[in-house]
């Protein structure tokens, strides 16, 4: 994400919650340690998380803030409070001194305040900051901080795809309630992670409803007569010292006597021996490679334009390295490819993508190639595309050039989830041999418990490159557009990215796996089980779709003579499948007794039917059967037909090999796993 353009030229301070991100890494990224057995996966994924902060915002002051093991004035209010809390891991604990020598080598401020929590700190911070004409973004994931947010101070939560930008109608959003009444919430709601206790059965709804009648938990109390709901008055009458001191222990302190002024957190140059070092020693090769030469600022530099600095600043700048340049181009002529062709040698990585008009390899038609040899370059060869005017190559003439060197085994290739690829290639009669390293299952097999392993977030997290959404090319919902329909000169950059950062990938994920002990496991099986799926998938599955034709019919019969028996019992017609309707006639009309609750009323689930029905009442298991026939007509007899192929007259399934962090396979669109 590119940094923001501040409003009136505002210089911008970050505070990060060391806190919230070190347990984020540490539980986000499993399985890293070094040869020596040393964990290191918090001490990874935390400074992974500060590269990709400074290098995509590009802060001019910045600090991270950590608690203290020492108990905080809230323990002494109240000494439950955060007592719920577990022991800080081990394997936690022995990385924490790591990352505050990398914090110094990154010359980054690391600010700590006995007595007070890291939210104190940072909320000090922020009011500074703000006064002293500073954007402020808070860069956390708590919510507690939500209530500092107002004009020139933003939340900015660091999610594996994207930045998280929380405004004041963002928390409104969120919350319920503005930012002004974000401790009142919470001094309503309580909040378990914190033991804070609240008031007894008040939720988050719940506490929203009643702030937007009072706008405080002192205005309600001043009120409490004018609650509409009797319940909750006794409720609240009952808890009053409760609510008032769940208020005060989650207000967040802004008068702390920090001793540190403005100008300590401007952002420095990083000592690159220094962090050279304790990354040797930590066996960080991600992180060792991005300490190149250019990254050193040179003493008879010129510092760098900063924005306009705050009164009563020093305007001392740090000097901004430029992203490298990129070399990437579109191949339109057919001497050109030819060129291109002549220098790829057995010698080399060959990274290969394709862009496609559609999803489904199976029926995708091919709109180009993007190939990469080295990095930050990359060519777009352009085939497919549906834009008036557009110059590119024809189909027979790519397969009769490229063909050769994309099925010649002597030439390692790689990519990102290259089964696609391979589908796709060989429909349109090219062969891909010599696959010897994916980028997504190499992601895979370093981090199983990792949600995703999508390109675009593999390239920010590892390489600290922000890359194109598709999104922006092809647009959403009803405008979007093929990709074929999108013009070249749009789509050449994109698709040369997704070419380039594979390659760059690979050379970092290759190391990874022989350092983990993985090389083996990934080429001797991993590898071989992605090119047996694709046949697999290729081949597909037949169906009889008069058989399910037939299915459908009767299923259907059967479906409209239990309705019938439903309403006869329930007294009424009414929607089967509609909860709400069901809960009325169940809870409400026969006066069955509910077993459980939830946000949106008496739940009506197969576990509460199937205990009605051992009660003894009819209705719920007919309920029952009605669904279980239903799934069976919409999911199975009348959806799978419309998935069969017109061409090859088979369902073409997706084989996934890297998702189930266990290592077992699953399948989707459709999931043929699941069919009873």
């Amino acid at each position: 994400m590119a940094r923001e353009s501040q409003s009136d030229g505002r210089p911008t301070l970050y505070l990060v919650d060391g806190h919230s991100h070190l347990y984020k890494a540490f539980y986000g990224v499993r399985g890293l340690s070094t040869s020596r057995g040393l964990p290191t996966n918090a001490i990874f994924g935390f400074v992974q998380m500060l590269h990709r902060l400074i290098e995509s915002r590009q802060p001019d002051y910045i600090a991270v803030v950590f608690d203290t093991p020492a108990p905080s004035f809230r323990s002494e209010i109240y000494a439950p409070y955060k007592a719920n809390r577990p022991a800080q891991p081990e394997d936690l604990s022995v990385q924490i001194p790591w990352i505050k020598r990398i914090l110094g080598e990154m010359r980054l401020a690391v600010l700590e305040q006995e007595g007070y929590e890291a939210d104190d700190v940072i909320a000090t911070l922020a009011m500074r900051g703000r006064d002293c004409e500073l954007d402020v973004w808070i860069v956390s994931s708590d919510k507690d901080l939500f209530q500092l947010v107002g004009p020139q101070v933003r939340v900015l939560r660091m999610e594996p795809d994207s930045h998280v930008e929380i405004d004041a109608a963002a928390v409104r959003q969120r919350m319920g309630v503005g930012p002004e009444q974000i401790a009142d919430l919470l001094g309503l709601m309580g909040d378990k992670s914190d033991n804070i206790p609240g008031v007894p059965r008040v939720g988050e709804k719940t506490a929203a409803a009643l702030l937007s009648q009072f706008p405080t938990v002192k205005a309600l109390y001043d009120n409490l007569d004018r609650v509409a709901n009797p319940r909750f008055q006794r409720l609240l009458e009952g808890h009053h010292d409760e609510a008032l001191l769940s208020k005060k222990l989650a207000t967040v302190r802004c008068d702390l006597r920090i001793p540190v002024e403005m100008d300590d957190l401007r952002r420095g140059e990083p000592n690159i021996p220094g962090l050279r070092a304790i990354y040797e020693e930590l066996e960080f090769r991600r992180l060792l490679e991005r300490l190149e030469p250019g990254e050193k600022a040179a003493d008879s530099e010129k510092p760098a334009a900063t924005a306009a600095t705050p009164p009563g600043l020093k305007a001392e700048g740090a000097v901004r390295r430029a992203p490298p340049a990129r070399d990437y181009c579109t191949l339109d002529d057919e001497g050109r490819l030819r060129e291109l062709v002549a220098t790829i040698k057995p010698d080399c990585w060959l990274a290969v993508d394709t862009e496609t008009s559609a999803v489904d390899p199976m029926r995708a038609e091919l709109v180009g190639i993007s190939l990469s040899t080295d990095a930050n370059a990359a060519v777009y060869i352009p085939i497919g595309h549906r834009v008036l005017g557009s110059r590119q190559l024809d189909l027979d003439r790519v397969r009769e050039i490229l063909g050769p060197i994309l099925a010649d085994p002597a030439i390692p290739k790689t990519g990102q989830n290259l089964k696609y690829d391979l589908k796709i290639l060989a429909r349109h009669g090219m062969q891909l041999e010599g696959i010897a390293f994916d980028t997504l299952l190499a992601s895979y097999l370093l981090n199983p418990d990792r949600r995703g392993h999508g390109l675009k977030t593999l390239g920010r997290e590892r390489l600290g490159i922000a890359m194109t959404d598709i999104q922006e090319l092809i647009g959403r919902g009803k405008k979007q557009r093929s990709m074929a329909e999108i013009e070249i000169e749009r789509v050449g950059p994109y698709a040369c990215a997704d070419a380039d950062v594979a390659l760059q990938l690979t050379h970092l994920l290759r190391g990874e796996l022989r350092e983990q002990g993985l090389e083996e496991l990934f080429e001797r099986i991993e590898l071989p089980l992605m090119a047996v799926l694709n046949r697999m998938e290729m081949a597909g599955v037949r169906i009889d779709s008069e058989h399910f034709a037939a299915l459908s019919a009767e299923l259907g019969s059967r479906l409209a003579a239990l309705a019938s028996e439903v309403h006869e019992i329930a007294g009424k017609p009414f929607n089967i499948s509609s909860p709400k309707q069901v809960r009325e006639i169940l809870f409400h009309d026969l006066g069955l007794k509910p077993s459980r609750q939830t946000k949106t009323g008496y739940s009506t689930d197969v576990s509460v039917l199937e205990q009605l029905s051992r009660e003894g009442n009819i209705l719920p298991r007919k309920i029952l059967d009605h669904r279980v026939l239903e799934k069976l007509k919409t999911t199975y007899a009348d959806t799978l037909p419309e998935m069969v192929n017109p061409q090859t007259g088979r369902i073409h399934t997706s084989y996934n090999q890297a998702v189930a962090a266990t290592g077992r396979l699953s399948s989707s669109e459709p999931n043929l796993q699941n069919i009873p």
